[in-house]
């Protein structure tokens, strides 16, 4: 599957329309200027309040609920702010899907961000105890066993980033988290220090450690995350192009693109690491967990395909895959559709 470089910061992989790849560059990240404060932090602390009471008062039946309450108060002003690009997402996805079904999707969706706050709360308050199911472990433990280090590269789901980890730290794996500095909802001076807080105390209960980088620079974690891992250790990077300057777009669904960062799987390729992709679903609100893991990705590489990028597209696809089974089976629980592009010649943005 050979990938021919052009003269721009970009190249393609021609072997078939439907998965033709394109390795993207962006501009160095300028050191991010945080606002203070902003209205997000009061209504996350609000939230954070309400669902702070749902967890320690009522029944875990109604959780959901109560979840899908909340959301529904705001949801004029989520219609007018994000549906046309969450129903150009889906139906990117999709393909044309009739205005009843994309509105109970959206009202689904919007539900599950709610959700996803409530667990933070619920985790930290309550005597939660979910169950979890792990497909793939076999692998996983071989990677492990193997004593190289592994990487786990997590998709974008509701649950994953504290289910997700939850259910591996109980399996008995000792993971560290690749983190931002703005590691939550609010991107604020005021979030970085007080909003912020509960949902990383929430997570940090099941990690080794955390690895935190400013958004301006990732070098200084990339070489803490190879140190852990030549010691055997179990490494947890986000597939988000919340940071980083090196990208890879690709087809996704009928008509859309998805980009995916290049970092984890170049570094995974170049030092003989197994890459492992892991999705966390929600099978029962509250209460159950499914965590998938592929197998090692990177296991079909061998001598200098390890170093070259143009080799590497058939990591990207699979991984491209195993998003697009969960997107299309729990639509409601993928947590970034504004990720999903409809313009091909867009691409990666600060």
């Amino acid at each position: 599957m050979a990938v021919v470089r052009t003269n721009s910061a970009s190249f393609s992989s021609p072997t078939a329309a439907s998965d033709s790849l394109t390795f993207v560059k962006r501009d160095r990240d300028c050191e991010e200027e945080f606002r203070r404060i902003s209205e997000r932090d009061v209504f996350e602390l609000a939230l954070q309040g309400l669902y702070a009471g749902t967890a320690t008062l009522l029944p875990q039946r109604s959780w959901a609920g109560m979840a899908r309450r909340v959301a529904l108060l705001r949801i004029a002003k989520h219609r007018r702010k994000g549906y046309d690009r969450f129903s150009a997402s889906l139906q990117a996805t999709f393909g044309t899907l009739e205005t009843d079904e994309i509105d109970a999707l959206f009202i689904r969706w919007r539900s599950r961000l709610h959700e996803r706050r409530l667990l933070v709360m619920a985790n930290l308050l309550s005597p939660v105890c979910p169950e979890f199911s792990i497909s793939g472990r076999a692998a996983l433990d071989r990677s492990v066993a193997a004593g190289k280090g592994v990487i786990l590269w997590s998709l974008q789901s509701a649950f994953q980033t504290l289910a997700g980890k939850r259910g591996l730290h109980e399996a008995g794996y000792r993971i560290s988290q690749v983190s931002s500095s703005v590691h939550g909802p609010c991107h604020t001076a005021f979030g970085k220090a007080i909003t912020n807080r509960s949902a990383i105390q929430a997570e940090n209960r099941y990690l080794a450690g955390r690895l935190v980088f400013e958004t301006a620079e990732g070098s200084s974690m990339l070489r803490q995350a190879l140190r852990l891992l030549k010691d055997g250790g179990t490494v947890n990077f986000t597939n988000t192009t919340f940071s980083g300057r090196s990208f890879v777009k690709m087809p996704f669904g009928v008509s859309g693109f998805v980009q995916m960062p290049l970092a984890p799987v170049a570094l995974a390729a170049a030092q003989g690491i197994p890459l492992h992709v892991v999705s966390t679903v929600e099978t029962a609100p509250f209460a159950a967990y499914r965590i998938d893991v592929s197998d090692d990705l990177t296991a079909c590489l061998h001598g200098d395909k390890r170093r070259d990028h143009a080799a590497l597209a058939p990591v990207f696809l699979a991984a491209r895959d195993q998003l697009l089974a969960m997107v299309k089976a729990y639509p409601d629980q993928f947590l970034v559709w504004s990720a999903i592009r409809t313009d091909p010649t867009r691409t990666v943005s600060a």
